[in-house]
């Protein structure tokens, strides 16, 4: 898990969220197992044109990251 959460913390810089693919990337996980934590509500998404967005916030509440943007 340290690796994964070194890699949002150094990659997550200004960002407000993270497409699919790349939170995928990111975190380690599969697309299919992102999809069900959506379905169960583990994992918040907005979508932006259609596109589903993990927000910023997200990442804070698992504590990838340590703050919000303000």
């Amino acid at each position: 898990m340290i690796n994964k959460t070194m890699k949002i913390l150094t990659t997550g810089g200004d960002r407000l969220g993270w497409r699919l693919a790349e939170w995928t990337a990111l975190t380690g996980t599969s697309r299919p197992t992102v999809w069900r934590q959506i379905k169960r509500g583990d994992l918040n998404i907005v979508r932006i044109g259609g596109i589903p967005i993990v927000p910023r916030s997200e990442a804070v509440r698992l504590g990838l990251l340590a703050t919000i943007i303000t």
